[in-house]
């Protein structure tokens, strides 16, 4: 089950409470730690540290019952603020960005800091009159101190990272690296045999017949799909000696009834098979970046389109994504194709997923972009494309950028009456045609 256990992982890393509550949990564990040192060596630590901190027990409760009123008090004005911010980012780059806030670590690492001393305070305070019996705590008050310092330099970080986060070329940076870490997920070597590619071998499939030769195994409900789980397949096909043929991929909404594999021989499918393969696809309310190459795509598309519109008119963050886009698209020309096939350990065809091709990926990235772009941004992006056509690999990769750098050469013929900018296109166009032939050149040479 490791795509479920990394689902939740995900979604736990992606939560605002789970790193807080962790570290809450810690401090409550660091609080009784320090008050049994001191009911265990009184003498020693009041020896030690009785001139440092209070030396007595109203001295210290009132230390204590400050702290908490105070890291209490900051920390609903800091985040009553952030909140304020982000409504004004959410409204300008998009409402899908703010899983970037939640997902920030310094975000969760501040609030968990503060907590953690809100807590640690809390039940040092209940229970210093246990301690008091014995003497002062010490070490306890003065470890509240620290952590006390701690939220404050917490806080000051907490306000440049704040600005800082609300920045659009910095939030385009965050969902860039997003993309990057999508395109290494799909070099998944879970269920590798030797040197398979991960690709379908000509005259592979010839075993699997047609559609109405497969037993076809429906979604149970209508949601996003989040996440498959490949491996899992693999091995209920190769226990049942069949071949599975996936009809979806994940980021695609899913409804009832609709077909989520297709399975032959179509006898190898009874309840119990098609109620295991349910399990292998993980449902949600909205797409997630675990295994969807479009969803941080998009995401910068979203910020471009948002930038171009006539409320903020903002074309060079659109030029900030569509470079940061074109980082993407060359990384992912470089990489191995996404895995279509997956064998077992025999070298057999279980699986055939549905993956989005570098054509699909391409025409996600520029299609909305161009159509509303202006003239410099139309020529960022034939720019754009001509850099990922120098990285790319295949003629379907060298195919899918010329088509694209067509039409945007046309839309820019059509909308650009100045004679000046209809030359810088299309020299732009020759750039991206050069590109293509250099590259077809080169692979052609080490062919």
């Amino acid at each position: 089950m490791h795509a479920w256990l990394r689902r939740w992982w995900d979604y736990l890393l992606a939560s605002f409470w789970f790193v807080p509550a962790l570290m809450l949990i810690g401090g409550l564990g660091l609080a009784l730690a320090m008050v049994e040192i001191d009911r265990t060596y009184p003498h020693v630590m009041a020896g030690w540290l009785g001139g440092t901190v209070a030396t007595g027990e109203r001295a210290a409760r009132t230390l204590l019952s400050t702290l908490v009123s105070a890291i209490i008090s900051t920390l609903a004005v800091v985040f009553s603020v952030t909140i304020v911010a982000l409504t004004m980012m959410v409204g300008q780059l998009g409402p899908r960005l703010l899983r970037n806030f939640m997902e920030d670590r310094g975000n969760q690492l501040v609030l968990g800091t503060f907590v953690a001393t809100a807590g640690y305070c809390v039940l040092c305070l209940a229970m210093i009159g246990r301690a008091g019996s014995r003497g002062v705590p010490h070490v306890a008050t003065l470890a509240a101190l620290l952590l006390a310092l701690a939220s404050l330099s917490m806080l000051i970080f907490f306000v440049h990272h704040v600005a800082q986060s609300i920045q659009s070329p910095y939030v385009v940076m965050l969902v860039s690296r997003q993309l990057d870490k999508a395109i290494d997920r799909l070099e998944d070597r879970s269920s590798v045999t030797g040197d398979d590619d991960g690709q379908v071998q000509p005259g592979e499939t010839g075993q699997l017949g047609e559609q109405a030769d497969a037993g076809v195994v429906e979604a149970a409900q209508s949601n996003y799909l989040l996440v498959v789980d490949y491996p899992t397949l693999v091995n209920i096909a190769s226990e049942r000696e069949a071949v599975m043929s996936v009809r979806t991929r994940p980021g695609r909404f899913v409804t009832s009834g609709e077909s989520l594999v297709w399975v032959w021989p179509a006898r190898a499918l009874d309840d119990t098979t098609v109620r295991q393969i349910r399990r292998m696809f993980i449902f949600g309310p909205e797409r997630t970046p675990t295994q969807d190459l479009e969803f941080a795509v998009r995401q910068l598309v979203e910020v471009a389109l948002r930038a171009m519109s006539p409320a903020m008119n903002d074309p060079f963050t659109a030029m900030t994504c569509l470079d940061r886009l074109g980082a993407g698209l060359c990384r992912l020309a470089g990489r191995v194709e996404p895995r279509t096939a997956h064998r077992d350990r025999n070298g057999t065809l279980r699986v055939l997923a549905d993956r989005p091709t570098f054509g699909e990926v391409v025409d996600v990235a520029f299609d909305q972009v161009r159509r509303v772009a202006d003239t410099a941004v139309m020529l960022r992006l034939m720019h754009v494309l001509a850099r990922i056509a120098r990285q790319s690999r295949t003629d379907a990769h060298h195919t899918a950028i010329r088509r694209h750098a067509r039409m945007a050469y046309g839309q820019a013929m059509d909308q650009m009456p100045v004679s000046e900018d209809r030359r810088r296109a299309a020299e732009a166009f020759a750039a991206v045609e050069r590109a293509i032939e250099a590259n077809q050149a080169t692979i052609a040479a080490a062919g």
